[in-house]
């Protein structure tokens, strides 16, 4: 029943209630008691935005025919499918299935979690930083930030949140900017509310003792522990101070490195190198701390050969006695 110009209806004509409902998402006149379609398509203020919104809606989105998205890996008679073909049916509907804003959010999180196992960054941590990019997209934080640079943003707070150490130098390769995963790793922690902290000088001590091949228990590592407890600057880099407790522990324990290999691990210059070395110390302790005596017949020496006794003596002695060249005769 249309009721376009005459005035709708007051009773029920097939149970005679009065009762009647108004749907306004759907413009009809509906009967409570036997459900029945009393008036439609009327014609009352704002409705005709509603029907219409709703119309357009269902021939968008509801009347669009998907193509299959899952299949399995057996055909009907319960034979494997080949997985190159299997592969190719599911990318096919992937693309055909997904909207636009959802097949950008597939490509970012398969970035996120590829960038993650490149570094080596476990499965849970980059589950962990898929969690916080979904979080970002539904609160608007970044508008058009580049893709590298925040994914590996959402890696360092996710590690940064749960205590998991790695650095910005090992975290981010060449040809991206350092500044920029800071400044979005920084904006992430603020506008989601992330509790992030930097770890230990420590912890930071056994992960450059790692890459350099010494073993976390060895008496070097302690050493190193050691002496970055003398460090009361408040400002400090735990990274710079790590490093470089790990170097002064090496050399004094008679190991002949160079310090292009800790400044590469650490990725800072060997002018931050020494300079921090001189706060803890340089090679030989003479701030009067008593320094732990350790055995260093057990320190690996994978970092070069300790240097002997009886060369550096050698070396002294040949120095003392040489002689100064005679000047020219006038």
């Amino acid at each position: 029943m249309t009721s376009d110009d005459a005035d709708p209806p007051e009773e029920c004509p097939e149970c005679g209630s009065r009762n009647l409902v108004l749907d306004t998402r759907r413009a009809e006149l509906v009967c409570p008691r036997c459900f029945l379609v009393v008036a439609e398509v009327l014609s009352i203020p704002g409705t005709e935005t509603e029907v219409e919104n709703e119309k357009r809606i269902r021939s968008s989105d509801e009347d669009r025919l998907l193509p299959q998205y899952r299949f399995s890996s057996k055909d009907s008679s319960g034979k494997p499918v080949r997985h190159d073909i299997l592969w190719k049916y599911r990318r096919v509907a992937r693309d055909h299935n997904l909207k636009p804003p959802e097949r950008t959010m597939l490509s970012m999180e398969s970035r996120i979690r590829r960038l993650g196992s490149v570094v080596g960054i476990p499965h849970g941590i980059g589950e962990r930083a898929v969690n916080l990019y979904r979080k970002c997209k539904s609160e608007s934080v970044f508008r058009k930030p580049s893709l590298d640079e925040w994914a590996l943003a959402l890696l360092l707070t996710a590690c940064r949140e749960v205590g998991y150490v790695i650095t910005v130098g090992d975290l981010v390769a060449e040809g991206q900017d350092a500044r920029k995963v800071l400044d979005y790793h920084h904006k992430v922690a603020r506008d989601l509310g992330v509790k992030t902290r930097l770890p230990d000088v420590a912890a930071y001590v056994a992960y450059f003792a790692g890459k350099l091949g010494v073993a976390p228990d060895s008496p070097v590592v302690r050493h190193a522990i050691y002496l970055s407890q003398f460090v009361i600057d408040p400002n400090a880099t735990p990274h710079c101070v790590a490093i470089s407790a790990l170097y002064v522990a090496t050399k004094q324990a008679g190991m002949k490195v160079q310090q292009k290999i800790f400044c590469t691990a650490a990725h800072i210059t060997e002018i931050s190198l020494r300079a921090w070395a001189r706060k803890l110390g340089g090679y030989s302790d003479d701030r009067g701390i008593v320094v732990p005596p350790f055995d260093k017949s057990e320190i690996l020496d994978d970092l070069g050969r300790p240097e002997r006794d009886d060369e550096h003596e050698e070396r002294e002695r040949n120095t003392e006695q040489r002689s100064p060249e005679p000047s020219s005769p006038e």
